[in-house]
């Protein structure tokens, strides 16, 4: 039996996949759909790339809300421009579709899409599962660990994801 899982940091994925696709596709009704697009293209060259071998997939976004790491800096990613309707709209529609196609789709108020997944990666090596976790996010990094690689788009737009596991990522940063 196999026992692989795949988290995917649905956020992460989603602002790459508005950056590298834009506004360039839209629905009959002028619906924006380019990213939804770009986003799915990802994750299925992704889940080609682990030769569909994968007994759970999860895709964590974040809901909003303020929390912990609010407390402790006041102005935490204050720098940070708020979502386009173009991309509110597609998020929407983006997480339907995921739920249609089978993936768990996970998502709080006043948790990071992060939060969720190092709560699932801790719960997943506990229940034996191989994980691989599919970010462009460097902080989740701090995760690779025995049973835990991640795969990480490395080059602009929608390319080949690079794989890491502790020992790629200490050779490549120096650590």
């Amino acid at each position: 039996m196999n026992r692989e899982i795949l988290i995917v940091d649905g956020h992460s994925l989603a602002h790459r996949a508005m950056h590298a696709m834009g506004n360039s596709l839209n629905a009959p009704d002028g619906t924006p759909t380019g990213m939804i697009v770009g986003f799915l293209n990802m994750l299925f060259r992704v889940e080609d790339d682990l030769n569909n071998s994968l007994l759970c997939k999860i895709v964590s976004f974040d809901a909003g809300g303020k929390n912990f790491r609010h407390e402790i800096l006041s102005d935490y990613k204050s720098h940070r421009p708020p979502l386009t309707d173009d991309f509110k709209i597609q998020l929407t529609i983006l997480q339907e579709l995921l739920t249609f196609l089978g993936y768990k789709v996970l998502s709080k108020y006043g948790v990071e899409a992060d939060d969720l997944i190092a709560s699932c990666v801790k719960l997943a090596l506990k229940s034996d599962y191989e994980v691989f976790i599919l970010s462009s996010d460097k902080d989740l990094f701090q995760l690779l660990q025995k049973g835990v690689k991640m795969l990480r788009f490395t080059k602009p737009g929608i390319a080949k994801a690079e794989l890491y596991d502790e020992n790629s990522f200490a050779e490549e940063f120096n650590f």
